[in-house]
């Protein structure tokens, strides 16, 4: 029922961990993982991880993370596809209570609680991305007031809304991606959620708050984003939708 899309930039022995979990898990929903090796690496690709075998993609030059998993998704010939980071473990199953909620066909997109190691729940569900937001967060790490997108470490599609909308936009090379997928679902009249009866672990990279060329990036990301279609109209959306909940109310 799901294709699972991994991405490797040199992190074989990470994904290994994650492979480790799924055999010992032998989730009974996943049916293929596909394996993209962006980088040239000395990793062997298990053939079969529990009882799902694996495709591999290997690229002769570094594309970026939605370019990756929308190679992948050619490949998905399933009813739901898992867009999955190379750094997430897996204490337990998340898909049953995943593929529960996506049984309500409102629903394009369904993550699980996403923990950071020590336990804590990390920021994944987020607000629209503004640039005033964006200092407010970097000043205040409190939880968002809205929940307008969520980010991509671990992201279960509906297969069919996913192809809707395009996937993901290639424009972006890293960053941005989730929030302007989230934005593209919803403009298209889909929904998404968090399973609150499912959590998974994000030893988290924050390759942004270390390289330069990774801040470039997400800098060079939110401008695009910022310059789109999609964030406009999504923005106007959510405007509407509040001043409808604040007519409710009143």
């Amino acid at each position: 029922m799901i294709t699972l899309s991994v991405v490797s930039h040199g992190q074989g022995r990470l994904i290994d961990r994650l492979f480790d979990d799924l055999a010992r898990l032998h989730p009974a929903a996943l049916s293929r993982i596909v394996v993209t090796r962006n980088i040239a690496e000395d990793w062997q690709v298990p053939q079969q991880v529990a009882h799902c075998p694996v495709l591999v993609i290997d690229n002769h030059k570094p594309r970026g993370f939605g370019a990756n998993h929308n190679a992948a998704f050619a490949h998905c010939a399933t009813p739901y596809f898992a867009v999955v980071n190379p750094d997430i473990r897996l204490a337990e199953d998340p898909f049953p209570s995943v593929l529960a909620l996506l049984a309500d066909a409102r629903l394009a997109l369904v993550t699980p609680q996403i923990l950071a190691p020590d336990g804590r729940r990390e920021d994944f569900e987020r607000a629209l991305i503004t640039p005033w937001g964006l200092v407010q967060r970097r000043l205040n790490a409190a939880a968002a007031s809205s929940v307008d997108w969520l980010a991509g470490m671990f992201m279960v599609l509906r297969s069919d809304a996913f192809r809707a909308v395009g996937g993901f936009d290639e424009r972006f090379f890293m960053y941005c991606e989730d929030a302007d997928l989230c934005a593209r679902l919803r403009l298209d009249g889909a929904r998404f959620a968090v399973c609150a009866q499912s959590n998974v672990v994000h030893d988290a990279q924050r390759a942004s708050h270390r390289s330069w060329r990774h801040l470039r990036w997400h800098l060079t990301s939110l401008m695009k984003f910022w310059l789109s279609s999609a964030f406009w109209r999504y923005r106007a959306l959510l405007a509407r939708e509040h001043a409808t909940m604040l007519r409710e109310r009143g």
